[in-house]
């Protein structure tokens, strides 16, 4: 008769294991499906961010081409220091722009602002250009000093290239990636 007693409760043992065994299991598969969740959304923060870097790079790249390059003298401040009286255009990936700044020009600063947009990326490019036939001129941009002083006679550049990712008329919401370069040469 005992052996009957202790086979009983052996079935409901083993009932119990599986249940905390399957419980177990439960949990651990549910902490890694949780992982790879939060892994699969740091993924498309990082696409999207790399989005946004790749496309302030493409106009960084593309200004500097166009001030260094012998063909292009859309930026160059003649030697008497005036302004060109021509539209400022230039291409880069693809698309011409315009500059949209109107050849702004504040005492031996003129700036420039070209924008292109590629549908999934935006990019907004400031282009500062310093020239003095008289003294050396500070370099500053939007209230910061990025260069004591452009010599002389010598022109000093400064590109500000902000990329999104998103289209230029969709910069709004909290889903948009901004990053932006800053060259000075």
């Amino acid at each position: 008769m005992s052996n009957r007693h202790i086979q009983k409760n052996t079935r409901g043992f083993t009932i119990l294991i599986a249940v905390v065994v399957a419980s177990i299991v439960l949990s651990i598969g549910l902490a890694v499906l949780g992982i790879v969740f939060k892994q699969l959304q740091i993924s498309g923060i990082a696409h999207e961010s790399e989005t946004a870097f790749h496309a302030a790079y493409a106009g960084a790249e593309c200004a500097e081409f166009n001030d260094r390059s012998e063909d292009q003298n859309e930026f160059d401040v003649p030697g008497n220091g005036s302004l060109q009286s021509s539209a400022t255009n230039i291409t880069c990936m693809g698309v011409s722009s315009t500059n949209s700044n109107g050849r702004a020009r504040s005492g031996d600063e003129q700036r420039f602002e070209f924008t292109w947009d590629g549908g999934n990326a935006c990019t907004i490019l400031s282009f500062y250009k310093f020239y003095s036939t008289s003294s050396s001129v500070s370099v500053i941009v939007e209230g910061t000093q990025l260069r004591s002083d452009c010599p002389v006679g010598a022109e000093c550049s400064v590109v500000k290239a902000r990329g999104y990712n998103a289209s230029c008329s969709g910069l709004t919401g909290d889903r948009v990636v901004e990053r932006e370069i800053t060259i000075v040469f």
